[in-house]
């Protein structure tokens, strides 16, 4: 077991820097959890200051006024050049849309051929999104008259349309359930930073050279090295179950809370996975904070973790299922009340166990080519 006790002595030699990372991971985990808001409850449409120059006076364009009335606030401003210059300058209003005589003809004989002028104030965000919505809403409209529905009606029912409220399932789960939405970030980034700073230290020429010339196989010495990282692996996975039970101890103890542990537990494994082929690929351990930051936020973002996996687009969940931990968030969330899957869920487990399979593999080939160049 010399190889285990090297590996021991390694990251004895680092574990301030190991303590510091592992503080800091725990803290970031614990903030976000704790004192974080969730996405869909601190969502909120924000109005702006517009205006609406209706020079065309139809149906269609009083419409549009009452809708844009309706989600923002109203400016009236005079009709003049300069005097909507001076608004905008100013900060009167950030937004002006001008409806030209005749829009609403041209909008009824050919939708594409009606337009309408904007103006915005400098230094202004979000404004594009009024556009969006004017767009919306006149395409909503035409959806209406290609179906032989009459003009009035058609913007009595787009504007209903707009009207109508949107809720969205909650994702995130206060107390240990969001805990464990923000643990895969702590995890891969901790497993990172410790595990791989030993694997570079390791594999130093010199070092495998001695190693080498040694009664013990190569095999076996990777082999070693492998179960030093899981017992280091089990050693944070402890730390953060031991946070959780001190944050929220009742529901880590509920059959869902059990299971999430267990998630968590597997997720940990893929981690070691992805920083044992680290520490095979990467030569520096000045590289490595910036690696397990990428890794942990990359993923997190991607899959699901910091963002409900439903409002994210189909071409970055496409990606992401070749990521562990979209399987992970995926499997966190079939133990929700409102969808629980159990199938789901253990299927989650199985493709993170192949991951992690995958991962070490790859690692352990590597490895023995290194060996065998240095040697």
């Amino acid at each position: 077991m010399q190889t285990i006790k090297l590996f021991m002595r390694i990251l004895d030699a680092h574990k301030w820097g190991m303590v510091i990372i592992l503080a800091l991971f725990a803290g970031m985990t614990f903030m976000m959890t704790e004192f974080g808001d969730d996405p869909a409850d601190t969502f909120a449409p924000t109005s702006r200051n517009v205006t609406v120059i209706n020079r065309d006076g139809g149906a269609l364009s009083d419409a549009l006024t009452e809708f844009l009335g309706e989600h923002h606030n109203l400016v009236t401003v005079y009709d003049d050049y300069y005097e909507m210059l001076d608004a905008l300058f100013f900060h009167i209003t950030t937004y002006i849309i001008i409806i030209d005589e005749g829009f609403e003809a041209a909008f009824l004989r050919d939708a594409s051929t009606a337009s309408i002028e904007f103006m915005e104030a400098p230094n202004v965000s979000g404004t594009i999104f009024i556009e969006h919505q004017i767009n919306g809403f006149f395409t909503l409209i035409n959806a209406y008259l290609a179906a032989d529905i009459p003009l009035n009606a058609a913007i009595t029912r787009a504007l209903n349309a707009a009207d109508a409220n949107i809720t969205l399932l909650p994702t995130y789960r206060p107390g240990s359930s969001r805990y464990f939405y923000i643990l895969p970030f702590a995890i891969v980034s901790v497993m990172v930073m410790a595990i791989s700073t030993v694997l570079i230290v390791y594999k130093k020429d010199d070092l495998i050279r001695r190693m080498n010339v040694s009664s013990t196989p190569a095999t076996a010495r990777n082999m070693q090295m492998l179960f030093g990282c899981i017992i280091c692996a089990l050693v944070f996975w402890l730390l953060f179950m031991a946070g959780a039970h001190l944050l929220h101890p009742e529901p880590l103890t509920s059959h869902n809370g059990s299971l999430r542990a267990l998630n968590s537990l597997v997720f940990s494994v893929t981690s070691v996975g992805i920083a044992f082929l680290l520490g095979q690929v990467l030569k520096k351990t000045t590289t490595l904070a910036a690696v397990a930051q990428l890794i942990g936020l990359g993923l997190g973002f991607t899959s699901g973790a910091f963002v409900p996996q439903e409002i994210l687009a189909d071409g970055v969940l496409a990606a992401a299922r070749f990521m562990p931990m979209y399987w992970y968030v995926r499997s966190n969330e079939m133990l929700s009340d409102t969808i629980y899957n159990a199938n789901i869920f253990w299927q989650g487990i199985g493709i993170q166990m192949a991951f992690a399979v995958a991962f070490i593999a790859v690692a352990l080939v590597l490895g023995r080519e290194r060996q065998v160049a240095a040697g």
